[in-house]
């Protein structure tokens, strides 16, 4: 499979980079703010939730925008698809190719799953403990 996009894709995605990073960090902060309020019952409590949630945003920033290179931007893509950052109206704006791509790796992720899922029942019913 040729990871590649094509350049129109390329392109796009650059100029949507900023935008897409923006609505991932309004939402990180908008999160952080819900932790800070809702009222932990200690302080020590809502530092770790926040600690947590910050951890895990970076881990989310990395996987979507480290290394944005295009021989690599379609994995990319479909990470910011996953997360609902990219939207419908951005992959309409991708090339054909772009969009059946995306949507194979969608079906893949979603068939793996649920393979996922029936293995792991399968193997307790078993009493195998892996």
């Amino acid at each position: 499979m040729d990871h590649g996009i094509m350049e129109r894709d390329w392109k796009y995605m650059c100029k949507i980079q900023g935008e897409l990073l923006n609505t991932l960090y309004e939402q990180i902060n908008q999160r952080t703010k819900n932790l800070l309020t809702q009222g932990s019952s200690t302080p020590r409590e809502t530092y770790v939730s926040v600690y947590r949630h910050l951890q895990k945003s970076d881990d989310l920033i990395a996987h979507c925008f480290d290394d944005w290179r295009r021989s690599n931007l379609l994995f990319k893509m479909a990470g910011l698809r996953e997360y609902g950052l990219l939207t419908e109206a951005h992959i309409q704006m991708l090339s054909p190719l772009a969009q059946e791509k995306l949507n194979a790796i969608k079906e893949l992720r979603a068939h793996m799953r649920a393979t996922k899922g029936s293995a792991t029942k399968h193997r307790k019913k078993r009493g195998d403990s892996r």
